[in-house]
């Protein structure tokens, strides 16, 4: 959760960091995890030597300009914005129960040459691995949580008039992981500007 973006303009260039010069209101910054979408006003991307030439070398993998909004003359704004989501893993990895293993190994142990008296497992007894106590636990379904939320909440003001702009915002962004649920992998940020 909380991952920041991975950014590709020209390509692999190198093994090493191989992202982009995020340029913010003419500040070079490494990322822009810091930012919120909704401060976002322009983006423009550079990805010709030519046009990205002014930057140097750290601009060889390309240059990303973000403006952000700025206080107008004349008329004030006050916007909320919202999202709330839910996420899910796309698909399960089926696993095999203690039964099934017991099943596999006995087989493997033949495939390998090895002989009917010394199977690993039982054949005759493959159920009682289960109901003696051993393990049977699915683990995809104890790992992974259903509808972990993602959440965005930015409140911003905007105006101004002839002698001064001004440009406030204030913003949370949630994320639950899906692997563990809140209690293992949480990302909570908050924001102003």
């Amino acid at each position: 959760p909380g991952e920041g973006l991975k950014v590709t303009i020209r390509g692999l260039g190198t093994i090493g960091n191989a992202g982009p010069l995020y340029i913010v209101d003419g500040v070079q910054t490494g990322d822009i995890k810091y930012l919120n979408n909704s401060d976002i006003e322009s983006i423009d991307v550079l990805k010709d030597a030519a046009s990205a030439a002014i930057f140097g070398s750290r601009a060889a993998n390309g240059v990303i300009l973000i403006t952000t909004k700025k206080g107008k003359a004349g008329r004030s704004q006050v916007t909320f914005d919202a999202y709330y989501g839910v996420q899910n893993s796309p698909k399960m990895i089926g696993l095999l129960n203690a039964t099934e293993y017991a099943t596999i190994m006995n087989e493997q142990h033949l495939n390998s040459g090895g002989s009917v008296a010394s199977l690993p497992f039982d054949p005759e007894n493959l159920p009682s691995y289960t109901s003696l106590g051993s393990a049977d636990t699915d683990w995809p379904s104890e790992m992974f949580v259903s509808n972990a939320p993602t959440q965005n909440y930015s409140l911003g003001a905007t105006g101004g008039n002839e002698q001064t702009n001004y440009s406030m915002s204030l913003s949370y962004t949630g994320q639950e992981g899906i692997v563990g649920g809140s209690s293992v992998s949480n990302y909570d940020r908050f924001g102003g500007r």
